[in-house]
């Protein structure tokens, strides 16, 4: 399903052919994946299954406190079906107060009342979490992994590239560009929850946030704006073209016009980064 959200997620407004299966039988679908305006990426409005198989209940919760366990499996919220995870959340955009759950237990029906809790912006928060299907890759030594690990690196580059372009498509930039405070609360928030997982799974999701950040800053500091390493390169092009070099006063207005460049981008992001903060993200 990542493979999915990757595909999808960097081709808003482009016709995708789908290919599925139903009952057995392969077909096809045009697809166009909205523009999502917050995040810049494209979404068409599926989500993978889950079997809603509780498998963690936190402690002193609402959960807890309802008597769910794990290994309970969710069969009803409220008065609808429950076939997949995504059902369980239904009574909550309805009605924001409690909900009787039915679970079963050792082919046993048992009711349960849940009180959930909401956050700031009135999302569900759940003190329970379902049973994940877990697919490993091929297990790949240091230098085996070389190879992939430099493709998934170029890609990731070019996908920064495209990026910049969905901004000029109506994406609101305070919400998709994050500058230092914010990028800290990212990488910090993606620690915490990887690491609630397992203290591997949170090592390989606080690296690959890294990694990440750090090849779109390579791609940053290779945009033709002076004072950054593109210009430079630029004016070299341009040095070598003319045969002879910028003048001192000519490179030197070039450096003021870059730093003010950089100064306001990183004004807007800092901006942007405290409207963040103001919304209790």
């Amino acid at each position: 399903f990542t493979d999915i959200q990757r595909l999808i997620s960097v081709h808003p407004d482009r016709e995708l052919q789908i290919t599925y299966r139903r009952n057995g039988m392969e077909q096809t679908a045009a697809v166009t994946p909205a523009l999502n305006r917050s995040t810049g990426s494209g979404y068409i409005g599926i989500a993978p299954y889950v079997v809603p198989q509780v498998s963690d209940v936190k402690q002193d919760s609402p959960a807890e406190a309802a008597g769910m366990i794990p290994g309970d499996l969710i069969i009803r919220a409220g008065t609808n079906e429950v076939n997949n995870s995504l059902d369980v959340f239904l009574p909550f955009q309805r009605t924001p107060g409690s909900v009787q759950f039915t679970l079963l237990r050792e082919g046993r029906e048992i009711p349960a009342e849940y009180i959930p809790r909401y956050d700031e912006q009135g999302q569900v928060v759940l003190d329970f979490s379902f049973s994940m299907v877990e697919v490993t890759s091929p297990d790949l030594n240091f230098f085996q992994s070389i190879g992939p690990g430099f493709s998934e690196a170029v890609e990731t580059f070019f996908l920064t590239i495209r990026s910049i372009g969905v901004l000029f498509r109506g994406v609101d930039p305070s919400e998709a560009v994050a500058g230092p405070v914010r990028i800290t609360y990212l990488v910090g928030d993606a620690a915490a929850q990887g690491f609630q997982t397992g203290f591997r799974e949170g090592l390989i999701t606080l690296f690959r946030l890294i990694a990440f950040i750090s090849i779109a800053l390579s791609f940053a500091n290779l945009l033709p704006i002076p004072a950054l390493d593109g210009g430079q390169i630029v004016l070299s092009l341009y040095e070598a073209a003319r045969g002879r070099m910028v003048s001192p006063r000519r490179y030197y207005i070039l450096q003021i016009i870059g730093f003010s460049v950089i100064m306001f981008i990183f004004f807007f992001a800092l901006m942007s980064d405290i409207s963040f903060l103001f919304r209790g993200r």
